[in-house]
């Protein structure tokens, strides 16, 4: 009988620490190649998948069709007001093409890694600009 709850024990523990893990997990803003972009009659509006079924949200009223295809990842940034807290990706051109993503987070988001210079994270990769 100890030896089967030792082995119980020591399951309960494993998947303790899975399950912390998994609710610790970090993430980074998305790919371009994730990025999804719809016309809305109002420009053109931006989707992307993120952890947990949430979505990353973007519109942009001045761009055009090709801007998706000409920008690169510039920076991540934690903000925080009032009422909520949001990490926003930006994605510029070497022209005037913009796009940015924002993330709602509960709870608030937390940088992970030393790309991080306060709330900001201004890395050409945004795998280094991991946050929780």
């Amino acid at each position: 009988m100890t030896k089967s709850l030792t082995k119980m024990s020591a399951t309960v523990i494993t998947l303790m620490a899975l399950m912390g893990n998994a609710y610790a997990a970090t993430t980074a803003c998305p790919a371009v190649s994730d990025i999804k972009q719809t016309a809305d009659g109002n420009g053109f509006s931006y989707t992307a998948a993120a952890p947990n079924g949430q979505q990353w949200v973007g519109g942009n009223p001045m761009a055009e069709e090709s801007d998706l295809k000409n920008v690169t990842f510039k920076m991540a940034s934690i903000r925080t007001n009032a009422s909520k807290t949001f990490v926003a990706c930006d994605y510029e051109g070497k022209k005037d093409e913009a796009v940015r993503m924002s993330l709602t987070t509960k709870p608030a988001a937390k940088p992970v890694g030393t790309a991080w210079k306060g709330n900001e994270c201004k890395e050409n990769n945004q795998k280094l600009c991991t946050f929780e």
